[in-house]
């Protein structure tokens, strides 16, 4: 798994964002100041984000950028699969997605691969963009039950 600027600084937007939801749009430049990021850079997260229907844009005076859905609404996965296309990258066959590996032989690696891209995209997909904006005590206990009381629709898969 590797998160690249781009992603960690989308989610970051999506925070900044999500403080203001509901109320008046940030601009670009607003965004660019208050992450000390060259103003193009966050126009082109702001743009893949809004092609994924994360975040709006209203133009005129007041216009800027907002979430498109509530910050309850939206989960990191969500943006990092946006940004990074992939949350955890597997390159072995994998039925489910319709990848073949280059060794025709049974490999337990795989199975390894597999259960950490299913646990990564349980843990990215449970917390939102609200959570994050919680206490990081707060924060720190959500993604601890999910691993000492998982829910019985979203338990963690386990290593056979």
């Amino acid at each position: 798994m590797r998160i690249t600027t781009q992603g960690e600084y989308g989610l970051r937007l999506a925070m900044d964002l999500a403080e203001v939801y509901g109320k008046s749009p940030r601009t670009v430049t607003q965004l660019a100041n208050f992450e000390s990021l060259p103003r193009d850079y966050i126009q082109k997260i702001l743009f893949t984000l809004k092609e994924a229907d994360i975040v709006k844009s209203t133009r005129g005076k007041n216009g800027g950028y907002q979430l498109a859905r509530s910050p309850q609404e939206i989960t990191i996965k969500d943006i990092l699969q946006v940004l990074e296309r992939e949350t955890f990258e597997v390159f072995c066959r994998d039925p489910d997605r319709g990848l073949t590996c280059t060794h025709l032989r049974d490999c337990g690696l795989r199975q390894v691969w597999i259960t950490i891209r299913k646990n990564t995209d349980l843990v990215l997909g449970s917390v939102t963009i609200a959570d994050l904006l919680d206490d990081e005590r707060l924060v720190r206990q959500r993604l601890q039950s999910l691993w000492l009381q998982p829910q019985p629709s979203a338990e963690l898969v386990a290593i056979a």
